[in-house]
């Protein structure tokens, strides 16, 4: 099965209250695979990277939340890895 994963402010990110929950819950569920649909707090939380990925994660697509205008637009990543930058 293939499941869409949305989080505000943690997972993948090496900061963020729920990074833990959604770590768990990911490399729990190892016969799935996942996207995961980031949104960003800060700069600094972007800065500071992602924790490795489990190899159940084929996509990861971020967006910030703190960006403002219409030029704002989000990263994409496809397959496993680091942040974005």
């Amino acid at each position: 099965m293939r499941i869409g994963l949305l989080t505000e402010g943690g997972y993948p990110y090496v900061s963020g209250e729920a990074r833990l929950w959604c770590d768990r819950l990911v490399r729990g569920l190892e016969q799935h695979e996942f996207d995961i649909y980031a949104l960003s707090r800060s700069q600094e939380q972007e800065d500071a990277g992602w924790i490795a990925l489990p190899p159940q994660v084929s996509r990861v697509r971020t967006a910030p939340l703190w960006a403002g205008g219409a030029g704002s637009a989000g990263g994409e990543l496809t397959g496993r890895g680091g942040g974005l930058g």
